[in-house]
C-alpha cells in the first residue's frame, strides 16, 4: 500500500516543477506530482499567501489558472 505524502512534501514538489521559469496550469502540475487538482490548487493557495508563486487566471471562455514561481519562491527552493 502506498503511503500518504504530506501536504509539505507535495509544496515541495510543486516548486522544483515550477523552479525552471515557466508557467504550468494546474492540471499540468497535477499531472507532474501524480496528484488531484483540488489538492494542486489548496497547496497553491497557501504558496501564494506566502509570496512564493503568482497565480493568474487566463482564458476566453475557459478560464485557466497559471501558476508561476517568484523570486521568493527560488531563493526558497535555493535553500531546500
Amino acid at each position: 500500500m502506498r503511503q500518504k505524502r504530506s501536504s509539505l512534501g507535495i509544496k515541495k514538489e510543486i516548486l522544483h516543477n515550477l523552479g525552471d521559469g515557466s508557467e504550468k496550469t494546474f492540471f499540468h502540475l497535477a499531472q507532474l506530482c501524480n496528484t488531484g487538482t483540488i489538492t494542486i490548487r489548496d497547496n497553491c493557495e497557501e504558496l501564494l499567501l506566502h509570496n512564493y508563486i503568482q497565480i493568474e487566471k487566463r482564458g476566453n471562455r475557459r478560464i485557466f489558472n497559471f501558476v508561476k514561481i517568484t523570486q521568493k519562491g527560488r531563493d526558497f527552493l535555493k535553500n531546500l
